[in-house]
């Protein structure tokens, strides 16, 4: 992540944290309900749906997020999922 993700305030917390994701019978957990993959030349787009549950509330935040790789690091051009991490 570290080698790809450059700067990236996601990539750095997701790092932080070792990964861990909460278990969906915690009182605040996230499950994909589906995730995809496509690749053209240089830009990736991740499309996704992503449900949030906390507390007995639930979201859900939708893809596609952009990202273009340059070398040996990926960029973002554009992120729904954890954008209000700068």
């Amino acid at each position: 992540m570290k080698k790809w993700f450059r700067k990236d305030a996601a990539a750095e917390q997701l790092i932080k944290q070792d990964f861990y994701q909460m278990p969906n019978s915690s009182s605040n957990f996230s499950d994909f309900r589906f995730l995809t993959f496509e690749q053209k030349g240089d830009t990736v787009t991740v499309n996704y749906n992503l449900m949030t549950y906390s507390h007995g509330e639930i979201d859900y935040i939708q893809g596609p997020d952009k990202f273009v790789i340059k070398g040996n690091t990926i960029e973002t051009l554009h992120r729904n999922i954890w954008k209000d991490i700068k």
